[in-house]
């Protein structure tokens, strides 16, 4: 009798090769995913901010009626300020007759408070504290710091906590008195 001896196959089968391509696909899912989260993004930040101040700046030609104590009323202007390195807040004024310096102060009212989404990422002040800018209507003439001035402008930056300003870890954000609010991708020493 003749034995036949059969040859030992070695090697993946297909379901081998498609479980080990699906565990791949997947890691490399979940690293992408993280990857994306892990980047700080300015860009993101910097427009939360600008879009704030577009909102005070609509509330402002819109007149908006503001809920006060004694009945709805129409606020001498909106704004917004400062809060801390995270925050910013969006306030309304008080009414006409008690509206003297054109910044927040006593009889304004906060409407809303905005934080940035990325704990990472700090609003940081240059040359001099940022601390609001207003708009009174019906123009609206924009006060920065109090102070209606066209050719005048505020510097904002939003970067990462503790880095040094160049392209990847700031943003600028210029706001000038004529309403004109733009961008720069690092430090700017002078809005132009």
């Amino acid at each position: 009798m003749a034995f036949h001896k059969k040859k030992s196959e070695s090697g993946f089968t297909l379901v081998d090769i498609l479980v080990a391509a699906m565990i791949m696909m997947l890691m490399t899912g979940i690293l992408l995913a993280n990857f994306s989260k892990a980047r700080i993004n300015l860009l993101e930040s910097s427009a939360i901010i600008i879009g704030a101040i577009r909102k005070a700046e609509a509330k402002a030609i819109s007149s908006a009626l503001i809920n006060g104590a004694s009945g709805p009323y129409h606020p001498c202007g909106y704004g917004v300020m400062y809060n801390n390195a995270s925050s910013i807040s969006i306030f309304s004024g008080p009414t006409e007759e008690n509206c003297t310096n054109n910044k927040y102060g006593p009889g304004y009212s906060i409407l809303e408070t905005i934080k940035l989404v990325d704990p990472r990422v700090e609003i940081r002040n240059i040359s001099r504290t940022f601390y609001d800018i207003f708009f009174r209507p019906p123009d609206p003439k924009m006060y920065i710091d109090g102070t209606a001035n066209f050719g005048s402008s505020e510097r904002i930056l939003v970067s990462r906590i503790g880095a040094t300003c160049d392209d990847q870890n700031c943003q600028t954000i210029c706001i000038y008195g004529t309403g004109r609010v733009e961008t720069f991708p690092n430090l700017v020493e002078l809005c132009p």
